[in-house]
């Protein structure tokens, strides 16, 4: 009981610190709870742009969905968690390194893992509730969709969250033993961007580029939401990819792991994960 008494404190502490981080900048959180918005802005006016009042007409035509914004604000959203945990974790820990503080905490007795995650946890709870706070006025709003469609698509966020979570602890091992991977996160969240469908669906890309798409856990994530809240199709177990995205809670989670074990143990003895 002590044991798990000592890595709840742990846990709570870094939790605490970094909550108390972030509520510093209450503005940057507020820009991405309309970013999903200002992306679907966007698009819609180069849509306007290339095809004039036909646009909107067009995306039916192609997609079969009448409604252009609720298709571009969950696609946005699920993107813009995947920024936020990907891009500030690596932010976080560099931080740590360059201020010294991550060394000191590395070298008290709490765990190594608990402390990254922790920063991971906080990442996440403070994306699921950015995600509430820029979808629930639309999708609230709109008579079509009940609180059992909107109940659903955020069990589904839960469950989309932990690969991404996982995939982090990949960011959180390259940036112990390269200190500088900011390109890698750029690139990495470009291609989830590009590949996950977040402004048009998966079909219209090429076939290569498709199977691509299939590795990321924000593509089944946004399809399961869209056919939630815009299809309003229910049975979620009859649904492929919400067991590609358990397969993936499994497997992601344990190789970041895996690979953040191996770093973590190869830099206690080389003292390189001390160093920025």
């Amino acid at each position: 009981m002590k044991w798990i008494e000592h890595k709840y404190l742990e846990f709570r502490s870094v939790i605490t610190k970094e909550y108390l981080i972030m509520s510093r900048y209450p503005l940057a959180f507020a820009f991405f709870v309309f970013l999903p918005y200002i992306i679907a802005g966007i698009f819609y006016g180069m849509g306007e742009l290339l095809a004039g009042p036909r646009a909107l007409m067009i995306f039916k035509n192609r997609t079969g969905i009448e409604n252009f914004l609720l298709f571009n604000v969950i696609g946005g959203s699920i993107m813009m968690i995947s920024i936020i945990i990907l891009q500030m974790t690596h932010m976080t820990i560099k931080a740590e390194l360059r201020n010294g503080t991550l060394e000191l905490n590395l070298v008290s007795p709490a765990s190594r893992f608990v402390i990254f995650f922790a920063v991971t946890t906080i990442l996440s709870l403070a994306s699921f509730g950015i995600f509430v706070a820029a979808t629930a006025p639309l999708l609230l709003t709109a008579e079509e969709i009940s609180l059992l469609d909107y109940a659903l698509a955020l069990i589904v966020l839960a469950v989309g969250v932990l690969p991404i979570t996982g995939i982090s602890f990949f960011i959180i091992a390259l940036t112990l033993k390269f200190k500088e991977v900011t390109s890698l996160v750029n690139a990495l969240n470009s291609a989830i961007s590009t590949l996950s469908g977040v402004a048009y669906p998966i079909a219209v890309l090429p076939g290569w580029l498709k199977l691509a798409s299939q590795l990321l856990p924000t593509s089944h994530t946004i399809e399961l939401m869209r056919k939630i809240l815009i299809a309003h199709q229910r049975t979620l177990l009859a649904f492929p990819e919400l067991w590609y995205l358990a397969a993936m809670c499994l497997i992601y989670p344990f190789l970041g792991y895996l690979v953040f074990k191996i770093v973590e143990r190869r830099g206690r003895v080389t003292g390189e994960i001390y160093l920025y």
